[in-house]
């Protein structure tokens, strides 16, 4: 199927859904985006007003504002581009462009940079995040130069095995349905694990250096063979705090210490 055929039945699909149902599964969404590891780093998150039966992520301005993150909504200008403002607390959205509520034009730009996350709706998405929008390109054109975090959200039964896709398409960095999350751009996250992973290796060091003293007290009292008779070695080196009481209860319990 092309991709205007496809666009059809995607839409078909989306328009059958029982109100109810789709009621909880957006809240499902709603729910598994506030767990994803872009929403949590994000400080600014880019989302849009739901029309024609759109997934409905306005419950995240709530928990945004919560957060302490920016919320920023799509402006669509006339020449075929979109410019994010953001929705300070009390402020409206008004209607603009295509019937769509948006900020005013007043309203400050919003903070675009490696931490924000930019939300994006869509008819259909595939495991690759490949997305099939309205064919207009707004999101398209914005995300050529966007330096941040994407992410689709998306009914499980709109999730393709592959999409057609044109040279200036850009693929979401991860899709959320429903009943799970589908990472599609794997180097993303496995920066944020080295990220972590290093912090881990900072923090156990200097857990280390800080328990030396100690460590090599307890040595002292279980090999006193070894033992320095400096009255000052059972003094903490910051503090000059005497540190025999821990190294005794070690002792008595025969607890090894670990710094695993």
């Amino acid at each position: 199927m092309d991709k205007k055929a496809l666009r059809a039945e995607y839409r078909r699909l989306r328009d059958e859904i029982p109100t109810e149902e789709k009621a909880s599964m957006d809240q499902s969404i709603c729910r598994l985006i506030s767990q994803t590891p872009e929403f949590q780093k994000a400080e600014t998150v880019l989302l849009y007003y739901p029309i024609k039966g759109e997934i409905d992520l306005l419950p995240l301005v709530a928990l945004c504002r919560r957060s302490g993150k920016e919320v920023g909504f799509p402006i669509s200008k006339e020449d075929g581009t979109l410019a994010f403002r953001s929705l300070a607390k009390g402020e409206r959205l008004t209607t603009g462009a295509y019937g769509i509520p948006e900020p005013s034009e007043e309203s400050k730009p919003s903070t675009i940079n490696e931490k924000t996350l930019c939300i994006l709706p869509g008819l259909s998405f595939d495991k690759s995040g490949n997305r099939l929008g309205y064919g207009k390109g707004y999101y398209d054109r914005f995300l050529e130069h966007f330096p941040g975090m994407t992410l689709g959200a998306a009914y499980s039964k709109a999730l393709a095995e592959e999409l057609p896709t044109d040279a200036h398409d850009r693929p979401v960095d991860t899709v959320v349905c429903e009943n799970g999350v589908i990472v599609c751009n794997s180097d993303l996250h496995q920066k944020s694990e080295s990220r972590v992973a290093r912090m881990r290796s900072r923090l156990t060091d200097a857990l280390s250096h800080r328990l030396k003293p100690i460590r090599d007290l307890i040595h002292r009292r279980l090999h006193p063979s070894e033992a320095n008779t400096d009255p000052k070695s059972n003094l903490h080196p910051r503090t000059g705090a005497p540190i025999l009481v821990l190294a005794t209860y070690l002792h008595l319990q025969k607890t090894p210490m670990s710094l695993n």
